[in-house]
């Protein structure tokens, strides 16, 4: 492919147009530190002149603000958070046939030993597990710790043991 043009953009990057051999333009950006050294020598001398140590910094800057923006929005919130234990919750129910961590609760005061031994150990389990997510999340928005995954944070979440 044969470099046609190149244009200097003020905030930085570069805009490349190549020709390829079938005659076909393609079209390429590249940014402040990317490899030059497949481009002619005219390119290259003034893209290097183009990308001062000033210009340079300021396209880091607002990439990283740029970054840091888009982390921001696709960070876990605390519903996020909440909606994953719930569902932990329901799981662990479910693995007794129990429609969900609602379900299961109604069955405290069964007049059926089983269901009733299984319903008061999964709520005090349940609040246990509520307690610790609540304190946890807390501390994330005290900034007294990172905000994890929402994985790591189910992950992280006391455990429990059906009764044999």
């Amino acid at each position: 492919m044969t470099l046609i043009s190149f244009d200097l953009l003020e905030s930085g990057p570069v805009q490349l147009c190549f020709q390829g051999p079938d005659s076909t333009l393609h079209r390429e950006v590249r940014v402040p530190g990317a490899a030059l050294s497949d481009l002619p020598q005219n390119a290259r001398t003034a893209i290097s002149a183009h990308w001062t140590a000033a210009r340079v910094a300021a396209y880091e800057a607002r990439q990283a603000a740029w970054e840091a923006e888009i982390a921001q929005q696709l960070a876990p919130t605390p519903e996020t958070f909440s909606r994953a234990v719930q569902a932990h919750l329901d799981a662990r129910a479910q693995e007794r046939s129990y429609d969900g961590a609602l379900s299961i609760a109604t069955y405290v005061n069964s007049e059926n030993p089983v269901w009733a031994a299984e319903a008061q150990a999964f709520v005090a389990w349940r609040d246990i597990v509520w307690a610790y997510a609540l304190g946890e999340l807390a501390k994330v928005e005290a900034g007294e710790r990172d905000v994890p995954t929402v994985e790591a944070f189910v992950a992280e979440l006391p455990g429990f043991e059906w009764a044999a």
